[in-house]
């Protein structure tokens, strides 16, 4: 190890001592002509994900923010949706107003919002990659780390299935076919809007979560419109990230779409129906597509919804008959009908 004198304090790193020694060894006896030896560079998992994540978050319409990690004390700064412990504080608060370490990304990205809104720009999609700091409570030892957890975050003026489908795409590109299996379940964030919240779950461990704003949230801080929000543990994502893509063929033989139309109760989810469709209709069905979901209750009564979506039913090797894709289309409405009380819509 080499200590330099103490009157030289311009010597702060590596490079000031290499630097020190070949003055002293002389710059002419250095040869022009050494080979410096390299090696070709690999992106790391982590770059190789994250370029997927910028690039479908931009092609969906979003812009990237940087925003301070610091944050206040107002009800936007103590939402929290991954931890119950208390935000960090600082000694020295840096920025005028905040002294605690953001637990989320979320009020960095309302704050960026209302800035928008100040300047007449209320139609805007932002997103955001940072660490969160997530203490890990008092019963730990003194010299313990608090968590610094990677997360997406975004924030757009509109329904939360944009978001949803945001979150969606991104895990399906990262993780490929036959990836891991996540749970969806119903969250109830006090700072969303009760019943427009969702969550999914990797073996009991929540890696992302969407949702709207509340109302009282957003009348009390002036936002206009809705906002939906989301968060998304890039950690997790990455944890089991397929660094090589594989591919499949694709079937030569023509595929055969069928729109259905379920009444089922309010409280039924998208997810739901899905994985019973997906586990009903067997290897024929390539594709299940959400298209839209219509309330009348003059027809269908108080409580009821009608979803809207389609099936591509397709062999990989002969052309179906219509006989083969109406039985596929039998299975999956029985299915719907036998676990989620659905009832096709005729015609």
């Amino acid at each position: 190890m080499a200590v330099p004198p103490s009157f030289r304090q311009d010597l702060t790193r590596e490079i000031d001592l290499i630097e020190e020694i070949a003055r002293v060894h002389g710059y002419e006896a250095i040869p022009e002509d050494a080979m410096v030896p390299m090696v070709a560079s690999a992106a790391r998992p982590k770059d190789t994900m994250m370029h997927t994540v910028r690039s479908i978050a931009c092609a969906s319409g979003f812009s990237e923010t940087l925003n301070p990690s610091l944050i206040g004390k107002s009800p936007i700064d103590r939402i929290s949706p991954w931890t119950l412990q208390d935000p960090l504080g600082t000694s020295v608060p840096l920025l005028e107003g905040a002294s605690h370490l953001r637990r989320s990304l979320i009020p960095s990205l309302i704050a960026a919002r209302l800035h928008n809104q100040s300047q007449s720009n209320r139609d805007v999609r932002l997103f955001e990659t940072a660490n969160v700091y997530l203490s890990h409570g008092d019963q730990v030892r003194g010299d313990q780390l608090p968590k610094e957890q990677y997360n997406f975050g975004c924030i757009a003026e509109s329904e939360p299935r944009l978001v949803r489908g945001v979150f969606e795409e991104m895990i399906d590109r990262v993780w490929g076919q036959g990836g891991p299996v996540l749970e969806e379940r119903m969250v109830d964030f006090d700072f969303l809007d009760k019943g427009s919240s969702i969550a999914w779950f990797l073996r009991g461990t929540m890696i992302a979560w969407v949702g709207s704003l509340s109302r009282s949230l957003a009348q009390s801080n002036k936002i206009d419109g809705p906002v939906a929000l989301g968060e998304l543990d890039l950690d997790l994502l990455l944890a089991s990230a397929r660094s090589v893509p594989k591919l499949r063929t694709l079937s030569p033989y023509p595929a055969i779409l069928r729109d259905l139309n379920f009444i089922v109760d309010e409280g039924v989810l998208w997810g739901q129906i899905l994985s019973t469709i997906e586990q009903s209709a067997g290897e024929l069905c390539k594709e299940v597509v959400f298209r839209e979901i219509y309330r009348d209750t003059k027809r269908d009564g108080e409580g009821k919804k009608r979803v809207l979506l389609t099936l591509t039913i397709q062999s990989d090797s002969e052309t179906l008959k219509g006989e083969q894709a109406d039985a596929v289309v039998s299975r999956v409405v029985s299915a719907c009908e036998a676990q989620r009380g659905a009832k096709l819509l005729a015609g």
